[in-house]
């Protein structure tokens, strides 16, 4: 028999889910209509902010503890002080972040500051997203980043979501040929969460010179190029080619051939000891984990990683003949980089997923380029397989504090 406590958390978690897919149905008429109804979409991006509205309010304002993280962050802000800064622990490792945190508590020693700079960046990533999507996918892409990466990153990951803020501002930079301007941008994504350190991939596949020579890593996956506003950008997916990368790197994954933890920490790692707050000590302690067996469980695919790539490469399809505008390229380039990053970590499971989260980010600009119905169908089944991820089978959300 159950005890109360029991029925009364299940039945805390029922009305939370309740009224989180409410919003979330509102959200989906706004995507429909506005995806197949020329008339409607010149309103698009005011139901895109009216949608969001509910959810930037819920995340300033929403109760600490009830999110999986929040214990583990309010340690870190009951314990964050100037020394912190002085003896260059947090200056190792995700520096914006802490700093942003630290000036806020000075002005204002509570926790809900967090969930306030959280609300700041949620806005900002909204913002750019308006400006990398069309107005016919804006709320497709909303519905899917709600059904994600608000619960994963705005909501639990905060210095995460900051560097996925910065990150978009590097895509955006790269989209309007200020390559210049993502080396900034780059850079305060890193040293807002060092998961954003690959994000420098992306400039192999942009480059500012139409007769510059290509990388051959660059053409096993691509095969004509464009200039488009005087900034060359090699792209049209083979789609044949990108196929089979994608089903190798996954096939891989799935039959343990990867690269060992000892090559990845051999790769990444010196002989020496790192220290714990350095990006690579925090590397050389998941290894640590994962060889004391701690991912033994989790050495399968991840069926989401799989259904997000199979979803992705399905929207590719609609580019076969058009070709892709640089938006989409950038948003390719980001699956590209996901499937590949999840194969060289898939033995340490936790850094496999920090990357994958993070690239997949970026592949929203793919989804925000579509324009067939068939593609909007795949955004839909991408956005609720996130949700019964994050709801269902991980229960990211922690309602013992209600």
């Amino acid at each position: 028999m159950r005890c109360p406590l029991k029925y009364i958390q299940s039945g805390k978690r029922a009305v939370v889910q309740v009224g989180f897919i409410f919003f979330l149905i509102f959200v989906l008429v706004n995507a429909f209509i506005s995806f197949f109804s020329k008339n409607y979409r010149k309103y698009a991006l005011i139901f895109y902010w009216l949608s969001a509205t509910p959810f930037i309010g819920f995340t300033a304002f929403r109760q600490w503890g009830i999110m999986r993280d929040d214990r583990a962050y309010k340690n870190i802000f009951n314990n964050l002080d100037l020394s912190h800064f002085n003896d260059g622990v947090l200056a190792a490792r995700d520096p914006i972040w802490y700093f942003l945190v630290f000036l806020l508590k000075s002005l204002y020693e509570h926790i809900n500051v967090i969930a306030y700079l959280s609300a700041i960046v949620f806005v900002v990533k909204l913002y750019v997203l308006t400006k990398l999507c069309t107005r016919k996918s804006l709320n497709l892409v909303l519905l899917v980043y709600l059904c994600s990466f608000w619960q994963l990153h705005d909501l639990t990951q905060f210095r995460a979501s900051l560097s996925v803020a910065f990150f978009l501002f590097f895509l955006w930079s790269l989209v309007n040929s200020n390559k210049a301007l993502s080396y900034l941008w780059y850079l305060a994504s890193v040293l807002s969460h060092n998961s954003a350190f690959f994000v420098a991939i992306f400039w192999a596949f942009v480059r500012e010179k139409r007769n510059a020579h290509s990388i051959s890593l660059s053409r096993l996956f691509l095969r004509s190029e464009s200039k488009e506003n005087g900034f060359s950008v090699i792209f049209y997916p083979s789609l044949g080619v990108s196929f089979l990368y994608f089903l190798t790197f996954l096939l891989f994954i799935e039959f343990g051939i990867f690269l060992s933890l000892e090559d990845v920490m051999s790769l990444f790692v010196s002989g020496f000891s790192e220290p714990a707050s350095t990006p690579l000590g925090q590397l050389e302690m998941y290894g640590d984990r994962a060889a004391s067996g701690n991912y033994d469980s989790f050495r399968s695919l991840p069926l989401i990683l799989l259904l997000v790539v199979c979803l992705y490469f399905f929207m590719l399809l609609e580019f076969r003949k058009k070709g892709l505008n640089r938006r989409a390229f950038l948003g390719f380039i980001s699956v590209i980089i996901a499937t590949f990053l999840s194969w060289v970590f898939a033995s340490i499971s936790d850094v496999q997923v920090r990357f994958y989260e993070l690239f997949f980010v970026g592949a929203l600009l793919l989804l925000g380029q579509v324009q067939n119905k068939l593609s909007f169908l795949a955004g839909v089944i991408l956005a609720f397989a996130y949700y019964a991820k994050l709801n269902i089978l991980w229960n990211i959300w922690d309602l013992s504090a209600l």
